[in-house]
């Protein structure tokens, strides 16, 4: 129906029940198979598929590892979305999330591909044996896409500042290759903040679109100077890296008049140094806990490090837990705290009202301060 005018408006809406009993009237009593809501949802968001990894190659001081969907269609992805990886080791499964450097475009067609960048970090048994054990033909299971880091024109500006360091710069190559595709129209200028500048990876976000990317490394020491100039009313902020070098920079936004519906957060892994956080009872950092796990009618008890967060605790005990961002945003591991106290940094803190009124917390981010007892759904795979 066309919006006309407001009195025609009026009377096409009264011929829509009209209109719609005439349809049913006239329909084949044959029932339609089809269900092409149900396809199309399917498709794009698919769940959990097997990808193989098909090339490993150095790029400045990461890897990148490129995969092809083993089972179905690669899907359609956002660009500033990321993926999870699925590794069954040390007798139990892992789960981490890997921000996407390939664009959506790439996704495309029976030989679609998807790449994500891998940066050394041997405290972190996933990332260590990824890194150095990865190999061609090994295979994945993976969730794709998810996360809410992308451009919304409905939402933000169509001039972006994007905020990276190393470790959160991916999404933005992803933004770049799009621009270039001609399938994301605005104005991004990044802001790589960085000691140890990636001189290869500058070269390549520039050359996907010189007029409408330009990207500006700085130090991360002088960072409060670097972003003055970029203050503006008509700019959305877009900031990707570790939790202790976003949660600065948005502060520091804040200082300035930018309304928070501006800034858009990206945190690729929680601080190890939970003892520097606000509030945080530092004379129990060594301390370790039992938490009894309830499972359906099964309970467990498993050691936990007040230390370590309780999806950590629970993977070690060889426990399986859904999580997708493991930085206390997205809600996937949310469990239930029956007993027991816990930690929770509060400028990370990001359930629901009723998720705090009724004590469910975000396992990747909740850390133990006593015994606890614990409430948890049982994950599709036992």
């Amino acid at each position: 129906m066309k919006v006309k005018s407001l009195f025609l408006d009026i009377i096409g809406t009264s011929q829509v029940t009209r209109r719609r009993k005439l349809a049913i009237k006239n329909a084949s009593s044959t029932p339609d198979g089809k269900d092409n809501i149900s396809d199309t949802a399917n498709f794009l968001h698919p769940g959990k598929q097997l990808v193989k990894l098909v090339s490993v190659k150095e790029v400045s001081n990461r890897k990148r590892l490129t995969f092809k969907s083993v089972d179905k269609p690669l899907p359609y992805f956002k660009p500033g979305q990321f993926m999870t990886l699925e590794l069954n080791l040390s007798e139990t499964c892992l789960t981490r999330p890997f921000l996407i450097s390939s664009s959506p475009e790439e996704t495309k067609g029976n030989e679609g591909i998807i790449e994500i960048d891998l940066i050394r970090d041997d405290e972190d048994e996933f990332l260590m044996h990824l890194y150095h054990e990865a190999q061609v033909e090994d295979i994945f299971q993976a969730e794709i896409p998810l996360g809410q880091f992308f451009y919304e024109p409905l939402r933000d500006s169509s001039h972006i500042i994007a905020i990276a360091n190393n470790r959160g710069i991916s999404s933005y190559l992803s933004m770049a290759k799009e621009i270039k595709n001609g399938h994301l129209d605005l104005s991004l200028t990044i802001l790589y903040l960085e000691e140890k500048i990636e001189p290869s990876l500058i070269e390549e976000i520039k050359n996907h679109h010189l007029d409408q990317v330009d990207i500006i490394p700085c130090s991360t020491k002088d960072y409060k100077d670097i972003l003055k100039p970029f203050i503006q009313e008509d700019c959305s902020y877009f900031i990707s890296g570790e939790e202790e070098f976003v949660l600065p920079i948005k502060k520091e936004l804040l200082s300035y008049p930018i309304k928070e519906r501006r800034i858009r957060l990206q945190i690729t892994s929680l601080r190890k140094d939970i003892a520097s956080l606000k509030d945080y009872p530092i004379d129990l950092i060594n301390k370790e806990f039992t938490i009894k796990v309830h499972r359906g009618i099964r309970v467990d008890e498993i050691r936990a490090k007040a230390s370590e967060s309780l999806a950590t605790a629970l993977e070690k005990a060889g426990m399986k837990i859904h999580t997708a961002c493991r930085c206390g945003y997205c809600g996937v591991c949310r469990i239930k705290i029956l007993e027991g106290e816990y930690y929770i940094n509060p400028d990370n803190d990001h359930r629901r009202i009723a998720d705090k009124d009724f004590a469910y917390v975000h396992a990747c981010a909740t850390y133990p301060l006593s015994d606890m007892s614990i409430r948890m759904n049982i994950p599709d795979s036992f």
